[in-house]
């Protein structure tokens, strides 16, 4: 699942892919690299990001509407607002992924089960302004699983289908480091929701070990998905489409010789 910021402000590559032909080489370019999925963001959820109105994250993703026809892959477009999913599914988008699994806008659970459209639910506390403050768990692992399943009920309960609802478990969202470590580890022994699983660790600061900005960090992250893939399959979340592409490869290389030696 390739990153398409077309925002400002989002916290490594805001402000890259705002005019038409930055967003039209940004598509080409991770489609050419082995996306199978590209996500259009026009809210920044960083870290103490204030809320976009529906208003401007339309007129953000004017371009992408007139660009839908000549994309070959689905689409997906970050967002918490219903309104804004509406129009995208309206126009083309087939996958919704809300950051705030629901809580953000209530009609979110409704509209998604309606359309009969993928849902990325990802468990998060708060906002993007108070989220920082939520980083506490008496079990991270318990915590956040149990508090991902109560949010998604929402939609379960609104008529979506089970293979249509994934499960993100928001790394860097109301969690720390160690947070982010010990849920990988988790999801590393196959715990979690049995449901389909995205992980967005790309470029976040719990990857980084040796000061980096986040425009340096995809070596880190790559490393991430090289580790997990040989888990389970999984979705990746990634801003370096080719080198993740790559970290899943080598890793399902080594997966296909050991379950050989294994034979």
């Amino acid at each position: 699942m390739a990153i398409v910021n077309i925002t400002p402000d989002s916290f490594s590559d805001g402000g890259s892919y705002v005019s038409v032909d930055d967003i039209a080489k940004r598509i080409e370019s991770a489609i050419e690299s082995g996306a199978d999925i590209l996500d259009f963001g026009a809210e920044s959820t960083r870290p103490g990001a204030v809320a976009v109105d529906t208003r401007d994250q339309l007129e953000r993703l004017a371009p992408v509407f007139d660009m839908l026809a000549d994309i070959s892959i689905p689409v997906s477009i970050d967002t918490r607002s219903a309104v804004v999913a509406e129009r995208c599914l309206y126009r083309g988008f087939e996958i919704v992924n809300d950051v705030s699994c629901g809580r953000y806008d209530p009609n979110m659970p409704t509209l998604v089960a309606e359309a009969d459209c993928v849902l990325v639910a990802m468990h998060s506390r708060g906002t993007p302004e108070s989220m920082s403050s939520l980083a506490r768990y008496d079990n991270p692992i318990v915590d956040v699983f149990s508090e991902w399943q109560a949010c998604a009920r929402k939609f379960f309960d609104a008529g979506c289908r089970t293979k249509n609802v994934w499960f993100d478990p928001g790394l860097g969202f109301a969690k720390d480091v160690e947070h982010c470590w010990k849920i990988l580890a988790a999801l590393f022994e196959k715990l979690g929701p049995e449901v389909e699983t995205v992980i967005g660790a790309s470029r976040k600061r719990f990857v980084d070990v040796s000061a980096a900005p986040p425009e340096a960090r995809d070596s880190a992250s790559n490393a991430v998905i090289a580790i997990m893939a040989n888990a389970k399959r999984f979705v990746f979340r990634v801003h370096d489409v080719a080198g993740a592409r790559q970290s899943v490869l080598v890793a399902s290389a080594l997966a296909r010789v050991r379950h050989e030696a294994a034979a």
